[in-house]
């Protein structure tokens, strides 16, 4: 800068802290790096659709490697009374990397460690480098102290980063990665996890015993599917579980969301986390209430019928016969059959069963019948 007054030449000054040279050099990087991957996924197309037939194939070769890889594969979430199933971040892995063509990446927005709502924001970036399509997703995660401590420390503050980081990362691959590709993988890796009747038995107790070691108790883990014992557990309430156990591990989820007290929920519907739980608690009678009712109902069918039967009689004259009618002693017995749907080695299954055959048995502590093969509580069908 020239300066009039004294004739001289005067050196601007540099603002402080500024480095365009530098700054000019890393624009430059970025932009030869994401043009030098735009034109490579240009001239080696991933995303036709001839190419996504064989996309899909290595997503189904490397999703079904094993139960364990199927098993990460989706995850179950308690939400609004309902439980609901979706791909994990496995499998979110496993499609960007057979997807190709794609680059996608995560940073900290935000952290808020005090005051009533310590939260973390994360944001993931998608970007489809052969159709030039990009996504921007930003998740909100809270951050949770644990129960021994007074307040949060970085331990707490970076479980909440990793669960929510990987919560964005899937969704924002799963945004731009055709859905029509992603279900059937999903459901593939769903039916191997879960199995079939024949291998119920030994898959229900393995995933049984993985959910003990988490730290979810027996009692819990029935309430959740809503069943009175093991055995009562099917198909369909296997694959909650390892749905559960997926969002457990992969911290979507906390111990206490996914298996909820049974005790605080009798007080605190708000804790509710599974569907069909709550209104079990509060609206299903203890098995001796059970009982009670079913003898009650008996009695009242009973009754009901002999009141048919003595006004029948009333009604007929002196010579009519009265062979064939019924009478008060032959009326009210009971009529059971087995409910149990998941035993298919129980030969009472379907059968009208009644309380004098072997097949039925008391159980006096309760009072009332089960089935003396698969022990399941009979259900009335009627009284004759």
């Amino acid at each position: 800068m020239y300066d009039n007054e004294n004739q001289t030449v005067v050196e601007a000054r540099k603002p402080e802290h500024q480095n365009p040279i530098q700054v000019t050099a890393l624009e430059s990087m970025e932009r030869a790096s994401i043009d030098m991957q735009i034109s490579t996924a240009k001239n080696y197309p991933m995303h036709s659709p001839k190419m996504l037939s064989k996309v899909k194939e290595d997503m189904m070769t490397l999703a079904l490697l094993d139960e364990e890889t199927a098993e990460a594969c989706f995850y179950t979430l308690p939400r609004g009374g309902k439980a609901i199933q979706g791909s994990s971040v496995r499998l979110a892995e496993i499609a960007l990397n057979c997807y190709g063509n794609i680059r996608i990446g995560t940073r900290i927005v935000d952290v808020v460690s005090g005051g009533d709502n310590p939260h973390v924001v994360i944001q993931a970036v998608c970007h489809d480098l052969e159709n030039n399509a990009m996504i921007t997703i930003e998740k909100r995660r809270r951050i949770t102290k644990k129960k021994f401590k007074d307040a949060i420390d970085e331990d707490d503050i970076q479980l909440a980063v990793n669960a929510c980081t990987s919560i964005a990362y899937r969704d924002a691959a799963f945004k731009l990665i055709p859905m029509a590709i992603i279900k059937p993988v999903c459901e593939a890796a769903k039916k191997l996890a879960v199995g079939d009747i024949k291998s119920l038995t030994a898959k229900r107790a393995i995933v049984i015993d993985h959910l003990k070691k988490m730290g979810a108790t027996e009692d819990r883990i029935l309430a959740v599917v809503d069943c009175r014992k093991v055995e009562d557990i099917g198909v369909d309430q296997l694959g909650v579980l390892i749905g559960l156990g997926t969002a457990l591990k992969d911290g979507e989820t906390s111990l206490e969301d996914a298996f909820p007290n049974i005790e605080n929920l009798k007080d605190d519907n708000s804790n509710l986390g599974t569907n069909g739980l709550k209104g079990r608690l509060n609206k299903n009678p203890a098995p001796s209430d059970k009982a009670k009712q079913v003898k009650e109902k008996v009695a009242k069918e009973k009754e009901k019928l002999n009141k048919a039967a003595a006004k029948k009689e009333s009604k007929q004259s002196d010579a009519q016969s009265t062979e064939g009618e019924p009478s008060a002693d032959k009326i009210g017995n009971p009529v059971y059959t087995c409910p149990d749907a998941f035993n298919i080695n129980c030969e009472s299954k379907g059968k009208e069963l009644h309380i004098d055959t072997p097949q039925v048995e008391h159980d006096e502590k309760h009072d009332e019948y089960i089935c003396a093969q698969c022990g399941s509580v009979l259900n009335l069908l009627r009284t004759e």
